[in-house]
């Protein structure tokens, strides 16, 4: 159970980064960037062993309209506003893991905010937030060590690795 929740998590929670602000309006570049994981923050969940994607590689295509998808290597494509430079993805994930055997459902939503700095590099966070439904949530919560409802945020940078 504890590894179907955290893949799934993995997938659906921390992969996308953010930039820090420029002040004016990036337009990053469509193609390949590479992903930089950073610290957790805001933890409620306090997770011995929280679910986290490795650093890694995405696929990103700017549209032109103020809008952006993002393709990691690990989850399917989520859609992001891109405002001057400031970026939101408030729907990066959202699932609903169902624990076999028991009467539980652990729905994870995850969204991601940041700033692209230039045309080639961003930094920003990810939440995920975590909530179970069914009569033996208060089991999975021993299990993992948690209550429920909880999030926790990372931090993370992107920079742009070409085509």
């Amino acid at each position: 159970m504890r590894r179907a929740i955290m893949i799934t998590t993995a997938a659906a929670a921390i992969l996308w980064a953010g930039c820090d602000g420029n002040g004016g309006s990036a337009e990053p570049r469509s193609g390949a960037w590479n992903f930089t994981r950073g610290e957790i923050f805001d933890d409620t969940c306090n997770f011995s062993d929280p679910p986290l994607d490795p650093n890694g590689a995405f696929s990103l295509t700017n549209h032109g309209d103020g809008t952006l998808t993002i393709t990691p290597n690990s989850a399917d494509p989520f859609q992001c506003s891109l405002s001057s430079s400031d970026f939101d993805c408030p729907s990066r994930a959202d699932e609903d893991i169902t624990v076999t055997g028991i009467d539980a459902v652990v729905h994870v939503q995850a969204s991601a905010e940041g700033s692209f700095s230039s045309d080639t590099a961003c930094a920003g966070h990810e939440t995920g937030d975590f909530s179970c439904t069914g009569t033996a949530c208060a089991a999975v919560q021993t299990y993992l060590g948690t209550t429920f409802p909880c999030s926790y945020s990372v931090r993370f940078t992107a920079v742009y690795a070409g085509f």
